[in-house]
């Protein structure tokens, strides 16, 4: 039957076209409440957030790619009964998907990974973390170049990929390719995860906050343990019959960055709800007061803060001192201190964003927070 959409009968079927369409939804939805986010707090687009929509865009596309390759070329199929169902030009063009599907993967890998690290430039003004993300940008550059130097050539002709029939042609060591990519992969995401956690332990803040700071950029750590699933379902594929072994190997090559994709915004999002909902959605005497005090503050918190309290202004956090202890600061030291908010576009108010190292000089002591916390009337 050519040209017809093949049915979901199989149980292999029925979860990639499932996994499929679920993350599609959750990192395109990530990624608005991250723009939403932005647009509420009236702050611009950064270079984070553009590499990140690049990274969706091709997540997206290696999705759609694993949607044509169970819909129309039989993945979950054994491949004698695709060919005799269906024809075997459905098997074609599943051996030519593949190329896309591996470049869409580590582009978007690439990109998430760069955006995390802009993340970093961006809050971190601690000059040892501005370097180690430069470098690691480099690293993460040369291995995206690698990887598509693998697709590209390891198999010459290049149609001998789908086309064994090609005469002279010949393959490079698969399963060796996958575990290099793979292992490099692997260890760039620990290299980009580990970064900040020195830094954001030293804070002088209280421990639980720390933690609670440290668990939150630490949930990256689950898309490494889908990497490393994802490199053991490629190194077990059998090709003699390929889509009936390989949907395990499609599943996690899809999940591996839709799931880095929505990591990725969850710290831009942290504080959207609900402080920044309530500024959206109250009337403009609230947000002409919201401008004063600097924040939305509930009628709980206010009865806690003093009057003059001023929580989104910046408090230099200085070697042997306390003063971010509590995360805000009394009148003396707002007057004193500037606020990041008005001037600097790169300040979050609300979100982990705003947990910013982002005064104007850098160096390994200069660390300053922004961020809004109610001081503990006890």
């Amino acid at each position: 039957m050519p040209g017809s959409l093949i049915p979901i009968t199989t149980e292999p079927q029925r979860l990639a076209f499932g996994v499929q369409v679920t993350f599609a939804i959750i990192a395109t939805a990530a990624v608005g409440l991250r723009l939403f986010a932005r647009r509420i707090k009236r702050t611009p687009l950064q270079w984070d957030d553009y590499l990140i929509i690049v990274a969706l865009t091709f997540t997206l596309g290696l999705i759609a790619c694993d949607m044509i390759g169970t819909l129309y070329c039989g993945v979950g199929l054994h491949m004698p009964e695709v060919a005799r169902i269906y024809g075997p030009d459905r098997l074609v063009v599943f051996l030519k998907l593949l190329i896309p599907i591996q470049i869409f993967w580590a582009t978007s890998l690439a990109a998430t990974k760069c955006s995390i690290l802009a993340f970093y430039h961006r809050i971190f003004s601690v000059l040892r973390v501005d370097l180690a993300a430069k470098v690691l940008g480099l690293i993460i550059l040369l291995y995206w170049i690698t990887v598509m130097l693998c697709t590209f050539l390891l198999c010459r002709p290049f149609a001998f990929n789908w086309d064994q029939s090609v005469p002279n042609g010949v393959c490079g060591n698969r399963v060796l390719s996958y575990i290099m990519t793979g292992v490099l992969n692997i260890l760039t995401d620990l290299c980009v995860l580990c970064l900040p956690m020195p830094v954001i332990w030293g804070l002088q803040m209280k421990t639980g906050k720390k933690i609670g700071f440290i668990i939150l950029f630490a949930t990256g750590f689950f898309v490494c343990a889908v990497s490393i699933v994802r490199l053991r379902s490629l190194l077990v594929l059998d090709y003699t019959d390929i889509t009936y072994s390989v949907p395990s190997a499609l599943i996690w090559s899809m999940l591996e960055p839709s799931i880095a994709v929505t990591l990725a915004c969850v710290p831009i999002i942290y504080g959207l709800v609900p402080g920044d909902i309530l500024r959206l959605t109250n009337g403009s005497s609230k947000r002409s007061d919201s401008k004063r005090s600097g924040s939305i503050l509930s009628p709980a918190r206010q009865a806690v803060v003093p009057e003059n309290f001023q929580a989104a202004d910046e408090v230099p956090l200085e070697p042997g001192t306390n003063s971010g202890k509590d995360m805000g600061s009394y009148p003396q030291s707002a007057q004193s201190a500037p606020s990041a908010h008005e001037d600097d576009p790169r300040s979050d108010r609300y979100s982990l964003d705003s947990v910013g190292f982002g005064g104007q000089h850098r160096g390994p002591n200069d660390i300053r927070i922004s961020a809004e916390w109610p001081l503990d009337s006890r």
